[in-house]
């Protein structure tokens, strides 16, 4: 009797340790995922829309307005804002951002902005048009350059240490080659006249 209710004893402490240990093995486990700590990124709009806004600026006197006005006789540039591409898996307002490059420009003296209606109805989760295609379209619409921008993130260090993801907000301007639609196959033939880069640390919804 006293060898079965050692038994016994012995049982159930090995069992609740069984158990224990099974608690905290989900704990450490990789596919244990704690819901509260997932954080969910978003672009500050305020915060890129004035980024851009000075983006834009240095772009209306930049050096290829002065190799512009010496080679066009005096025509006007006519640009093609492209919608912002999104490369991100958060939410950017690409529609909101891209309306605001052409309000700029449009506002800029001795430039002109194309339309192009194959872009204006395009929902904000259509990541945007490629470079290529971007080109495509400024040669059918007669466009001599084009706008194209992108939002892209990467991992990186603030002043303390702390790891931080950060936006990287890039605008391009590149010059649209005198070609029929069909010939746009290579985008490095056309001449880059244009760059700029910033970036903005990601904050919480």
């Amino acid at each position: 009797m006293r060898s079965s209710g050692f038994d016994l004893m012995v049982s159930g402490v090995l069992g609740g340790l069984v158990l224990f240990g099974a608690g905290c093995q989900s704990k450490s486990d990789p596919s244990f995922i704690d819901r509260e700590r997932t954080v969910e990124y978003r672009l500050d709009d305020a915060q890129a829309l004035s980024i851009y806004d000075a983006m834009v600026e240095d772009c209306r006197v930049g050096r290829w307005r002065d190799n512009w006005e010496r080679t066009s006789l005096g025509r006007d540039p006519k640009i093609l804002v492209g919608r912002i591409r999104n490369e991100t898996d958060d939410f950017v307002d690409t529609r909101l951002l891209s309306k605001r490059l052409e309000q700029n420009f449009l506002e800029t003296r001795n430039m002109r902005v194309v339309s192009d209606p194959s872009q204006q109805d395009l929902p904000t989760s259509v990541p945007g048009l490629t470079q290529r295609e971007l080109l495509q379209r400024g040669v059918a619409l007669d466009a001599d350059f084009v706008l194209a921008g992108s939002v892209s993130d990467y991992e990186a260090r603030n002043d303390s240490g702390d790891e931080v993801w950060m936006y990287e907000i890039s605008l391009d301007l590149v010059a649209v080659p005198s070609t029929t639609v069909a010939d746009v196959a290579d985008i490095a033939a056309s001449e880059k006249v244009w760059t700029n880069t910033e970036a903005i640390e990601k904050s919480t919804r």
